[in-house]
This record gives C-alpha cells, structure tokens and sequence, in this order.
C-alpha cells in the first residue's frame, strides 16, 4: 500500500511533505503510527485514512495559522494528534468530583492542602492533624494536565498579552487540553468497523475468504467514514453504485456484482438497525441478464464418467471429489475444509456417509450425506481428495481432465453441482429432499430455511441416515448397477 513502511514490526505512514512546505515546517517527511501488527486489510485503511487526514491538515497549517480556515473536524483531527504526542487518550485525566456542602469549590480545597505531583496528591506529612481527607481530592486533574500543557498554556498567555491573534495550533491545544480533562464520550463508529461486528453478530463470527474479500474492495473503493444516526445515506447509496460500476469493469457477471452488493447491504442495514440509527440503504439497480443455461453431465453419459471413476489408477484426488460432487453437489471448498479424521469415522459408520460442516456459503449447507456407490474409492480417496481441493486452480484442472476423458466435453468442475439437482429432479426426488441434501434453503421447494433445520438436529442420527440413503437410491437409480 502507497506510504505504508514498516517500522520494527508495526505498519507505519510515511510520507514527504511537498518541497516547498519542508522548510516552512522545518521536517521533511510525515510519519504516523498505524497500530498494531496483524490487522486486517479493513483496519488498516481506516488508520491509513486518519493519518491521510491529519497529513493534510499538516500542510495545511504551514501556510495558513487561521482557525477560521479549518472545519471542527480537522480541528479534531489535529487535537488528537497532539493528544497522541502527549501519550494522553480522551478523558485520561478526568475524575469525578462529587459535591460536598463544606468544601463548595476546588479552589477553597487547594488552599487547606498541599499542591500535586504528577500522578497524583502527594500529602506532607504536616497534614496529619487533618481529620479526613476527601477521596475526591486524591487527583486534581487541572494540576496534572498542566504538567502535560506546560508551555502551550505558556504560549496562550504570551500571545493574550501582546494582542496576538488564536492561532489553529493553539485552538487544536486547547481542544486537545479540554478532551483530556472532561469525561470521554462514547467514540464515533467508523465505516470500517460494522464488518467485523456484523460478522460476530449475525455471521457466527466467520465468513468465507471471497466475503470477506468482498467488503475489503468495498473498504478500498469507498474510504473510512463515521457512521451514525447522521450518515448521509445518499453517500453510502453512491458508493455502492460506484462498487457495481467498478465491478462492471471488471467484466463481472451482473448476478456475481448483485450478490456481492447484497452481502455489503445486509451489513450496512444490519448496524443500522443495531444501533437504531433509523436509515436503510438500497442495492442499485441492475440490468436485466438472461440467466445461462446450467450444464449438466446426461445421465448416460454419467454412467460412463462412474465407471471411469471406479476403474481409475492412484490418482484418486479428482476422482473422489467427482463422486461427492454427483452424490449432492459437493464442492471444491466444502472438499478442502474437511477434517478428515472425521469424515472417516463418519465413512465408517453403520450408515456410510460424509458430513459437510464449519464455514460453509449459506447456513443451509451444512448436511449429511449418505454414501451409495464408490464407498472404497472414497474411504481410500478421501485425505487425496482433501489436499488436492486445497491446492486451487491446479485442483479445478485436475478435475477437469477427467470430466472431458469421458467424451471429450469441457465441464466445469461446478456443473457437478447442476447435475446433481437434474438427477433429484428428473428421478423423482422431493423438493424438500433435495434441499435438504444438496444444501439449498429454498428455491424450488415451499420450505424455507427454518423448516429444513427441524429435522437438521437429528440429521446425524442411523434413523434419519438410512431414509437419506434410501433417498439418494432413489435419485441416484441410473447408477443402480454401481450401488453398493
């Protein structure tokens, strides 16, 4: 990323102020903590956005003193800097003085004890006939803050005494001195945080890398940004017009672009409702696509492909995964996070099977799949099949070239997938069943989500396995020959 170094393990912004301003303020370059090691790319466009900000008004103040040139925002900008220099956060110094009826003012309190040191009241021992001593009187945050404000206070009276116009740097001091004293408030939210949030909060905590990547160029293309009851929505609808736009040229499908767009959306409106911030962004519209046409593998063309699989030599990686993939659509990423102890305990059961679980691309995807044909290429194919699909590009080639062996037809390795659902559908199979077994939450059966998570609980149990068994039978009958 453009100004970002590293400096003893820690991202850095580091940038030269132009020639002209270097003398003027008397340092070449302009360099900015990033925070901490480790952040995710979200994070780390947000710090790069503040320091960007501060490194304007930087050039800024070299020309131009005036506090009436500069929005309360860069005031703000450039009051916490000074904070940050002073290693002080906002509010760091306040304390709750309660009222007491004896002592009505600080001042009075001042008078019948000693001053304070740095980190705090430091009693003389002369003050032993004191009976109490009140315990908000342990700090006097005005005394300690003027240990950390010593000579911007000096300047301010300088400038007082002579007639001087308030300078931007004194104002952002001044701002600076005032956050550290009063109570912090509750800090802003800023665009880049609601993903992390949102993912905890409705996501389970995780979503897949290409999501997760999605908010990322989402984050790139739009900037940090504070969030909140204010947001200007016609701000965060333009952007996401800009992200499709982008994304257009790119030459990505309009469907890909609109569930990409619909991801970000479920975000933004989510936070919005969470924090009762009362707006609601919409999905830009789109141009109409006329869906292409699935591909699938014909059935009798299907049997060849089987009969090729369980005849094959050691490369039993494409192999399985083609099997997993005809049995309910199995793929490549479900393949790759596989545990395979797991699944072969679950190959070894009274009912064969395998299980697909943790990250998954929709919560309906998680599922139990009973096993009818090529068991023993599976058990004995299954670690290959696991590490092959981890492996990318090279696994999809892979597979691939076994798909077109068979009649010489380029398949994509997903049309296993497609060819999955034909063989529920032409053979019979209930639109809740091939739901349930290929993953989908709806679609072309009635029942939504909730429905199929009833029976989701159980799905484990041999009673449910072999009606599943029986179902795959049934979907999987042209194969009848191949059944174990």
């Amino acid at each position: 990323m453009k100004y970002v170094r590293d400096s003893r393990g820690k991202p850095s912004y580091q940038r030269d102020y132009p020639a002209r301003l270097q003398k003027l303020i008397r340092k070449k370059t302009f360099t900015c903590s990033l925070g901490p090691a480790g952040q995710t790319e979200a994070q780390l466009l947000a710090a790069i956005g503040k320091a960007t900000e501060l490194y304007t008004v930087k050039c800024r103040m070299a020309t131009n003193s005036d506090p009436i040139a500069y929005t309360d925002a860069e005031t703000t900008v450039l009051a916490m800097s000074i904070l940050k220099g002073k290693d002080l956060k906002e509010g760091q110094l306040f304390r709750d003085y309660p009222v007491d009826p004896e002592i009505t003012t600080l001042e009075q309190s001042n008078h019948e004890y000693n001053k304070v040191q740095l980190q705090g009241i430091v009693w003389d021992e002369d003050d032993s006939h004191i009976h109490t001593r009140p315990d908000y009187l342990q700090v006097i945050p005005e005394e300690v803050a003027w240990d950390y404000f010593h000579d911007e206070i000096i300047e301010d009276k300088h400038r007082l005494r002579e007639g001087l116009p308030e300078t931007i740097q004194q104002k952002a001091a001044g701002l600076a001195y005032l956050a550290a004293l009063e109570q912090r408030k509750k800090q802003p939210t800023y665009l880049s945080q609601l993903w992390d949030l949102y993912v905890k909060g409705k996501r389970g905590g995780t979503v897949l890398t290409t999501i997760q990547n999605q908010w990322d160029r989402y984050m790139t293309l739009t900037g940090e940004q504070i969030v909140g009851v204010d947001s200007d929505r016609s701000y965060l609808n333009k952007s996401l017009r800009e992200y499709r736009d982008h994304r257009r040229n790119e030459d990505l499908k309009e469907a890909t672009i609109r569930r990409e767009i619909a991801n970000i959306v479920a975000c933004l409106n989510w936070s919005s409702r969470e924090n009762d911030w009362s707006w609601h962004v919409v999905r830009p519209s789109f141009n109409y696509e006329v869906a292409a046409q699935k591909e699938v593998i014909p059935q009798d063309e299907q049997l060849e492909l089987v009969h090729s699989c369980l005849r094959t030599g050691p490369a039993l990686g494409p192999v399985v995964t083609i099997l997993l993939g005809l049995h309910a659509g199995i793929i490549s990423s479900e393949i790759r996070r596989m545990d395979l102890k797991a699944q072969m305990h679950c190959l070894n059961s009274e009912v064969p099977h395998v299980v697909i679980s943790g990250i998954t691309k929709t919560t309906a995807r998680p599922r139990y799949i009973p096993i009818v044909y090529g068991l023993d290429i599976i058990r004995a194919g299954i670690k290959d099949a696991i590490e092959l699909n981890q492996k990318g590009v090279s696994s999809a080639n892979a597979v691939k070239k076994l798909l077109k062996a068979t009649r010489g037809h380029p398949y994509v390795p997903y049309c296993l997938r497609h060819t999955m659902r034909f063989n529920f559908d032409v053979n019979g199979v209930t639109p809740s069943d091939t739901a349930l077994l290929g993953g989908w939450a709806g679609g072309a059966t009635a029942d939504n989500q909730v429905m199929l998570g009833y029976g989701a609980a159980g799905a484990g149990s041999v009673v449910r396995l072999t009606r599943l068994a029986d179902v795959q039978r049934v979907a999987q009958g042209h194969l009848v020959q191949f059944f174990d």
